[in-house]
């Protein structure tokens, strides 16, 4: 189009404007007009210092957010009430800075905006680029709609008119109002981000964390497989341990005192999950029934369930725990199937049959029962407390020691692999009375079940001799960068990336122990990877233009901090907008509808 005839249009557009805003001013004061549009306009949603939001600038805003018809458990799964609140509170705090600064935005800058149809919604800060992905936003706070004619492809005045209404039910001279406030926001945001500077020095030290890579070998103790093969759990072994811990077996009761109802059971399970939206990494139905039966057929052949669940179980709260999960009574509060099926289970050790439920496929062992006697429950729950208590702490030390050996056997020389032979060896040797009367008792058990099978007339589980896929061993990890997380079972607090990268050259043992979910580990550095220079000088315009952009956003980040502080005393949030609507289908902040 020529600029001349650019002119004319926008003449139009501006005349148009003006009769449309006569229009509204008339309608809006046409008899009874006032009785809706009074109640908005005593009401604030934002007030920042003597600048009111209104509740119609809000569902301006929200349905700029979200264009179209709004779905209604998306908007609070994406919390976007309060988020569009949180945006103009930032807005308005940037705009009047701005003031301030003496910025503003010509006409003609915001009409240039409005006919390539590139209209502007405030985001938060801290949320806006994960938001803007969830809302189809080409950049965060940026909306792009379509006001062409469908048979010039030019700009149509009359669709943007009717856009506008439709999308935001504001009249033209409201809506310019406020992207004019939105522009200047963005202005002041496009000014405080320039000013991001990153020096060569800084860019590559940079470069280097984030690309530098390292692999390590490490060695891990479980819980599961040093509670079966080293700790006695029978009533008497327990007994005779709480007499010295008694004081840690009160402290530990009186926490869960009240998982502890009349009638609950305490059993462990081994889950495999079903693939779903909410569980994207899980199986496929028939893969997930195949993976149950060989769960359930190490079981059936004797293994132990809480090896077995530590190392197949995909529930990653239970399986360090060897798959056991709190007492529950039969009140349907536990899932139902899982409820039903662990009820069913006669007596303690029973095992169930696969069970499924929409997690997947369960495994249930149930491993105590809780009296229905009120006056028995309590010393129950204590029993069961004193068996934890007593399998968590014995089990740490040995952990504990075993892995401390390796790491003091590494570091004198030996091979990581040698090393964990020989501190296996040393509890072997330690503990052989208990583990040759587990397996006298194994064996035992073992002949029954085989002898039952028999009398069945069903030919018995084949017990097959194969490694135990628990027994520390050398591991490997992938290569992996300062900010990995190389062994994802490793405690939330282990930073074994860190750990790694303060190794020098490969076969150095980590300092310290890797704190594990569910026991301890040493690591021993097998490559590290520096990046180089002359890799940085490949990158580097892509590398440090994402730097630059992500200082910006940081210094961006905290300027509004300080504005908000600032403004801390003069401003109020109007809570019932962001709640939504009540079960009745209103809350406080949707009573007047941005409908009108």
């Amino acid at each position: 189009m020529s600029t001349a005839g650019q002119k004319g249009l926008m003449s139009v557009v501006y005349g148009a404007i003006v009769v449309a805003i006569m229009l509204v001013f008339i309608i809006q004061f046409r008899p009874n007009a006032s009785q809706r549009t009074g109640s908005l306009s005593q009401q604030c949603v934002v007030t920042v210092r003597d600048r009111c939001v209104d509740p119609k600038e809000f569902w301006a805003s929200l349905a700029l957010a979200m264009p179209g018809r709004f779905d209604e458990q998306h908007i609070k799964r994406l919390g976007l009430r309060r988020q569009v609140m949180e945006g103009l509170l930032e807005r308005t705090l940037l705009v009047q800075d701005a003031a301030r600064l003496k910025i503003q935005i010509s006409e003609d800058e915001i009409n240039k905006q409005l006919v390539k149809g590139r209209l502007r919604v405030s985001l938060p800060i801290q949320s806006g680029q994960m938001l803007a992905m969830s809302l189809n936003m080409f950049e965060p706070g940026l909306r792009l709609l379509n006001f062409e004619n469908t048979t010039s492809k030019q700009f149509d005045y009359k669709v943007y008119q009717r856009t506008i209404k439709q999308t935001t039910n504001r009249s033209e001279k409201e809506f310019k109002e406020m992207q004019r406030e939105e522009l200047i926001a963005e202005r002041m945001r496009d000014l405080i981000r320039s000013r991001a500077r990153v020096s060569d020095d800084e860019a590559f030290a940079s470069y280097v964390r984030e690309r530098s890579t390292a692999s390590i070998d490490y060695v891990r103790f479980r819980r599961g497989w040093v509670t079966a093969r080293y700790i006695d759990t029978s009533p008497k072994a327990i007994e005779d341990w709480s007499k010295e811990h008694a004081e840690d077996i009160d402290k530990s009761f009186t926490a869960r005192k009240s998982e502890f109802v009349p009638g609950c059971r305490k059993a462990r399970h081994i889950l495999i999950r079903y693939k779903s939206d909410m569980q994207p990494d899980g199986h496929e139905p028939v893969e997930a029934q195949n993976l149950a039966d060989k769960a359930l057929g190490r079981l059936r052949a004797g293994e132990d369930f809480a090896s077995v669940a530590a190392d197949m179980s995909e529930d990653d709260n239970s399986a360090p725990r060897g798959g056991e999960v709190p007492c529950f009574a039969k009140n349907g509060k536990m899932i139902k199937t899982f409820e039903d099926a662990t009820f069913a289970l006669a007596k303690v050790g029973d095992l169930s049959d696969k069970v499924d439920s929409q997690y997947g496929v369960h495994i249930i062992q149930l491993i105590a029962i809780v009296s229905d006697d009120p006056t028995k429950a309590e010393a129950d729950g204590k029993r069961i407390v004193a068996a934890d208590v007593m399998k968590g702490m014995v089990a740490d030390q040995i952990m504990s020691d075993a892995a401390k050996s390796v790491l003091r056997s590494a570091q004198e020389g030996k091979s990581l692999a040698d090393a964990t032979e020989e501190a296996i060896k040393l509890l072997d040797d330690k503990y052989a009375k208990f583990m040759k009367k587990a397996d006298d008792k194994k064996k035992a058990d073992d002949k029954k079940r085989e002898d039952a099978a028999r009398a069945a007339g069903k030919e018995p589980d084949k017990v097959e001799d194969k490694p135990d896929p628990m027994r520390p061993k050398v591991e490997s990890t992938a290569s992996f960068t300062p900010d990995g997380r190389p062994i994802p079972d490793a405690a939330r607090d282990a930073n074994v990336a860190a750990m790694a990268f303060k190794l020098d050259k490969p076969g150095q043992v980590g300092g310290d122990l890797v704190r594990m979910e569910d026991g301890y580990a040493v690591i021993q550095l097998k490559e590290k990877k520096a990046a180089t220079r002359e890799a940085f000088e490949k990158d580097r315009e892509d590398f440090v233009q994402r730097m630059v952009h992500a200082k910006g956003q940081e210094m961006l980040a905290d300027y509004i901090a300080k504005l908000k502080q600032a403004a801390k005393a003069e401003t109020k949030m109007n809570e019932s907008f962001a709640a939504g609507p009540a079960k009745d289908g209103k809350g406080s902040g949707d009573e007047e509808g941005g409908d009108d």
